[in-house]
């Protein structure tokens, strides 16, 4: 009798844990398949972060977004065929007064483009100035516009462009013969 109920016990207690453990397992195979809100990485932009080409890309994206016209269908061009910008000497392009450096041009691959861009300052905090042409349009730091870039979602855009873009590390003149006399 009292081995009846030992055994008894035992199986109620096996059966007791091979519930719990049922259960635990549930719990954990349900809790992995959801995703938590903090395992979601979001992806942004920092101007103090950006490869030569990113930073290409968030200006004329900006530019485009902001000036329109021929920054807009540089924009557009690059998008399909790829970005270059090319670094110009500014004794080139006596109209443009502001930023410090060369003036870049930016430009779909293969294709002209009067779009133009000038920088001051270092890192996050530089000034970018947007040309068209011989045409001032406006200036807006890089912090500026990567914030811009980053409340519109454009994230992806501006890196999927990026990876199209080649900088010109060699500086190009306005493109006159210079071995004429």
């Amino acid at each position: 009798m009292i081995s009846k109920k030992i055994t008894a016990g035992v199986m109620i207690t096996l059966a007791a844990f091979s519930l719990a453990a049922c259960q635990n397992s549930s719990k954990s195979s349900s809790t992995s398949s959801t995703p938590k809100t903090s395992q979601v990485k979001k992806t942004t932009l920092k101007a103090s972060n950006l490869t030569a080409q990113q930073n290409a890309s968030a200006i004329t994206y900006y530019a485009a977004q902001t000036y329109g016209g021929r920054w807009k269908k540089t924009w557009n061009a690059a998008k399909k065929d790829g970005l270059v910008i090319s670094f110009r000497n500014r004794n080139a392009f006596s109209f443009i007064d502001k930023g410090k450096g060369y003036v870049y041009h930016a430009a779909p691959k293969r294709k002209s483009s009067k779009t133009y861009y000038t920088m001051r300052g270092a890192n996050a905090s530089e000034r970018v100035y947007f040309y068209e042409g011989k045409s001032y349009l406006g200036t807006r730091s890089l912090k500026g516009i990567v914030k811009e870039i980053n409340q519109d979602k454009q994230v992806q855009q501006v890196k999927n462009l990026a990876k199209k873009t080649k900088i010109s590390r060699e500086a190009i003149d306005s493109g006159a013969d210079n071995n004429s006399k």
